[in-house]
Formats: C-alpha cells, sequence, structure tokens
C-alpha cells in the first residue's frame, strides 16, 4: 500500500468569468478553486 501525501496532491484551477462554464465543471466534481480577473469579467460584460 502507498500513500499520498497531501502537498503531493495536484489541484485543478480553472479561469473564467462565465457562470455556465463553471457550473458544468463544478458538476464534474474536478475543481478545487475558479479564479478570474478583470479582462475576463469585462469581456462577459461583468464590469463596465
Amino acid at each position: 500500500m502507498s500513500f499520498i501525501r497531501k502537498e503531493e496532491l495536484v489541484k485543478f484551477f480553472i479561469e473564467t468569468a462565465n457562470i455556465e462554464e463553471i457550473r458544468k465543471v463544478n458538476d464534474l466534481g474536478v475543481i478545487d478553486r475558479v479564479t478570474t480577473n478583470a479582462s475576463l469579467k469585462k469581456g462577459r460584460g461583468l464590469l463596465v
């Protein structure tokens, strides 16, 4: 039997401002965190 230390686990991030994309990927149960930035938000009409 082998053990994996917690710090050796891979984290999966998605970078988007699209709520539907976030929901779809979240439903897969694989993402650890969502990140975004002002450019992505502006592209989705979330910033003025």
